[in-house]
């Protein structure tokens, strides 16, 4: 890739892979439009600079989680996230072949849109209590299981893993800014994960100038990402990326036909 294509790339992996608004959805596009299209492995570990702003933009809910942390919190934070983790190395790679088929992203981006519209329609709104308990205690049993099974189906193109798990936390009835807070906090080890595997296996075959430049600057858009996010948790953001995930699937499609 060219010094363009690898800021390009980074500015849609910072952005998508951490806004509900589907990675692939936009990757696809992309290819189609300027011919960019990066490789799975590169695409993988382009996840540590966004576990890293993570890490950063939550630093302060995960040092307090870590003060407050007990053996029960801790199985929450396990059940949460071993579904997806197993089910992305024994599968991973299959679901991304089978359902990388753009007619199927611009489906799946429509149909989680719709969801999310919809699921912002019939929540009420609750107020969130500003005190110093760790998100992990807000979040129950049964709760966490649900959240971590549904992040199964974020393998899966034109999903998106932030999205899906927001909205699995709101279906069990958490206020819409913890389930996000959560769904970050859970996607952090798996982040990390992905990247450690795909590195042991096939390393950073690229320029290494391209390659610091690629980290820095995914780091710091999904550091923005994230403040974004921040900012719109009272507003009903569940519907604005709702409504951009139908309008992004019908440019797919109008790219794909024409």
């Amino acid at each position: 890739m060219n010094y363009f294509s690898t800021a390009i790339l980074s500015i849609i992996q910072g952005l998508t892979e951490l806004l509900p608004i589907s990675s692939s959805g936009h990757l696809l596009l992309a290819s189609e439009l300027i011919n960019l299209k990066p490789s799975l492995p590169l695409l993988t570990l382009l996840h540590f600079p966004s576990a890293v702003a993570i890490l950063i933009f939550y630093r302060g809910e995960l040092i307090k989680t870590v003060q407050n942390l007990k053996l029960v919190d801790l199985g929450k934070f396990i059940i949460a996230i071993i579904p997806a983790g197993i089910v992305g190395v024994l599968a991973g790679d299959f679901i991304e072949e089978v359902f990388h088929m753009p007619q199927f992203i611009a489906f799946s981006l429509v149909l989680w849109g719709i969801l999310m519209i919809f699921t912002e329609q019939k929540i009420k709104t609750r107020k969130k209590k500003q005190n110093s308990i760790p998100i992990v205690k807000k979040v129950s049993w049964k709760q966490a299981l649900f959240i971590g099974t549904m992040q199964i189906l974020a393998l899966v193109p034109g999903t998106s893993r932030s999205g899906i798990t927001t909205l699995a936390g709101v279906w069990t009835g958490l206020e819409k800014g913890i389930a996000l807070d959560f769904s970050f906090i859970i996607g952090l080890p798996l982040l990390l994960g992905a990247f450690g595997f795909e590195f042991v296996k096939s390393g950073l075959d690229m320029d290494k100038n391209q390659a610091v430049l690629l980290m820095v600057l995914t780091f710091i858009v999904s550091y923005c990402a994230l403040f974004l996010l921040n900012k719109m948790k009272r507003m009903n953001f569940l519907t604005i990326f709702g409504i951009y995930r139908i309008i992004l699937s019908i440019g797919i499609i109008s790219v794909l036909l024409f």
